[in-house]
């Protein structure tokens, strides 16, 4: 789920709160069936005799979205389709895949799709320019990420050790992501750079184009929309909240759950997961599906007009802000369901507040504590997911 100063992805480290799909003031559903952005593959550990010092060092610089990020922009840039032909030729084709599909779309390939996967990828083909913009931006913050994991792990290490070990690493992958070919430099004060950096087109950017389409989450999670039949049985006629919907990954498996007399009001502070939620409502004719955006800690809902609230991989609890509770926003939830309702929130077990966080502030808010359940989901990094049930 994007929203509230959310955004729907896995985190990488601590530079990957920046990469994050999108957000909504904290982190959430990132996007993506696949994480928003998919963790980097651990390359293999340098060998000790090459490190000076012996080190232990273990780098995530072998990173399969980088590459792509790579390709497209070689196309997108300089209408290059050579990386782009020899990444999809090596890959194993994945019809969820929305990357790859954007590949093909680009590259002129038809290969067959999902229905969600062909919508989103002729969203995209629709805007170019701004996936240009999405993939340049990509590719500078990956290229920062690979510089702290480098410099992180010659921390412990002598001036002198860390030159020599730094040209033994760039065989490794410490090198620019824009070319691919740049190795990292020591600066001065002993830290890692990338003489590109700063050099257009390696220039940070706050415009991220389309990123919360192209690295978003289109699929529900394994086995989430069974819990919520299970903890928030919807009737034909229920009126359901997607609060931080991201790209609609549970707003239209829900729509079709529902009558006509049902409605699902997905709401996101992204206003380009916002934008693609009605292309997509109304490419699937979902006529009773409402986008909208939504303030940081005001969902702009009416009293006692909603019967479930759903919240899906939203970090709710703020590790940059501590002290923000969202009870503002917790109010406001509580004051639009109607008696009986129900607010269920659904995250990674790795991708949790401190314990019993919900629970004191949802309780201060009005909500009553119902009860959790875990599920097993393969992608998610601890392999269950976890779920919480409050009443109104």
């Amino acid at each position: 789920m994007t929203g509230m100063p959310l955004l729907r992805t896995l985190a990488l480290a601590a530079t990957a709160l920046a990469l994050a799909v999108w957000t909504w003031g904290f982190a959430g559903r990132g996007g993506s069936t696949r994480p928003p952005l998919a963790a980097p593959t651990a390359a293999p550990q340098p060998n000790a005799s090459a490190v000076p010092g012996g080190a232990s060092l273990s780098f995530a610089l072998s990173d399969p979205d980088a590459d792509h990020f790579h390709a497209l922009y070689a196309l997108l840039s300089a209408a290059d389709e050579t990386p782009l032909r020899v990444l999809l030729e090596r890959q194993a084709y994945d019809p969820e895949n929305l990357m790859q599909s954007v590949g093909d779309a680009l590259l002129g390939e038809s290969r067959k799709r999902t229905p969600e996967v062909q919508i989103a990828t002729t969203y995209l083909m629709q805007r170019r320019d701004r996936l240009k913009t999405t993939v340049q931006c990509l590719l500078h913050l990956r290229c920062a990420e690979n510089r702290t994991i480098v410099e992180r792990a010659l921390a412990q290490q002598s001036l002198a050790d860390r030159e020599r070990a730094l040209v033994a690493l760039a065989r490794k992958g410490a090198v620019c992501v824009f070319d691919k070919k740049t190795p990292f430099v020591l600066t001065a004060q002993g830290g890692v750079a990338c003489p590109r950096n700063g050099r257009p087109p390696h220039v940070e950017t706050s415009d991220r184009g389309v990123w919360s389409i192209l690295t978003g989450q289109l699929f529900p999670r394994e086995n989430d929309l069974e819990m919520l039949d299970r903890l928030a049985p919807l009737r034909q006629d229920s009126v359901v909240v997607d609060l931080g919907c991201g790209l609609g990954s549970y707003t239209l498996p829900i729509s079709r759950k529902l009558g006509a007399r049902g409605r699902v009001y997905a709401l996101d502070v992204d206003r380009e997961a916002v934008a693609f939620v009605k292309y997509r409502a109304a490419q699937e004719k979902a006529d009773n599906v409402s986008p909208r955006e939504s303030g940081a800690d005001d969902a702009g809902l009416s009293p006692e007009s909603v019967d479930v609230v759903l919240i899906v991989d939203v970090h709710l609890y703020d590790l940059t802000s501590p002290g923000n509770t969202r009870q503002r926003l917790f109010s406001g939830l509580h004051r639009a369901l109607r008696k009986g309702g129900r607010l269920l929130i659904m995250n990674h077990t790795s991708f949790q507040p401190p314990e019993g966080w919900y629970e004191t502030h949802l309780g201060a808010a009005g909500f009553r504590f119902a009860r959790t359940e875990e599920s097993v989901c393969r992608i998610s990094p601890t392999g269950r997911r976890k779920h919480w049930l409050f009443l109104r």
